[in-house]
């Protein structure tokens, strides 16, 4: 059950050489992405994060994996880099439950997410970017360095991997192998201890909301190195008519 509900897909059988890189990973400061928070559920006793956008003073943005489980604000814990809670006064979501909002019971007082279009990079070319996401275990946010493909290389990959164009999809892929999954998502695609969910930043702007995977095990894939993410600029008008309060658009 857990193998399709983490991927959803498209778990190969490639070995990988011994001599692939060592995945990186550092802490985020706090300054870095201040519209970013912490939100922590389980789902199955599976403790899971997910990294949230505040993109207002009383909403959050983010992507959920659910196992198909009835969800409910009770479920959930949302907390900032600094440590500080904010009560979940509703969970809600699009009817196909690919992009989640909560509306905050306390206001949040810095300055939120970046929605509006001239935000977003245009992915016309391969750029260096941050793969974000947090430990179950603290509120620090851990970055990655990873690359993002260009449109058309990604619209090949995507179209031969999910069946979907580029239009709508970030094609993130990394030269590190080993341990990848094991480090940044997963411990077992079948029967996880914790899975951590993450979203890619360019220039400290986020531009993705995670969709899948490509891990075999606990490493990525050898032949298909990729996670694959949400554009948000793709999806941007669709996210604003669904939250109630976006404040930058």
């Amino acid at each position: 059950m857990y193998v399709k509900a983490l991927s959803g897909l498209f778990v190969c059988c490639t070995l990988l050489s011994a001599a692939e890189s060592q995945v990186v990973i550092t802490d985020a400061d706090p300054s870095e992405y201040p519209h970013i928070a912490r939100i922590e559920y389980k789902v199955n006793t599976i403790p899971l994060t997910v990294p949230a956008l505040f993109v207002s003073a009383k909403y959050v943005l983010a992507s959920l994996i659910t196992f198909g489980t009835q969800i409910n604000k009770n479920m959930f814990k949302l907390t900032d880099q600094l440590g500080v809670v904010y009560p979940v006064g509703k969970v809600a979501a699009d009817a196909d439950q690919r992009f989640f909002y909560m509306k905050l019971c306390k206001t949040f007082t810095g300055t939120p997410f970046n929605m509006s279009e001239s935000s977003f990079d245009s992915l016309a070319n391969t750029v260096e970017a941050q793969m974000l996401f947090f430990p179950t275990t603290s509120n620090t946010l851990k970055k990655v360095s990873v690359s993002l493909l260009d449109n058309t290389t990604c619209n090949t990959k995507a179209s031969a991997i999910l069946g979907v164009s580029a239009a709508s999809i970030i094609c993130m892929t990394s030269t590190a192998t080993t341990n990848f999954c094991l480090d940044t998502f997963a411990d077992d695609l079948q029967n996880p201890t914790y899975v951590t969910i993450s979203v890619v930043a360019i220039g400290g702007q986020v531009n993705g909301l995670f969709r899948t995977h490509q891990c075999v095990l606990k490493d990525l894939s050898s032949v298909s190195p990729y996670f694959f993410y949400r554009k948000i600029s793709y999806h941007r008008q669709e996210i604003i008519d669904l939250i109630p309060t976006v404040d930058i658009v």
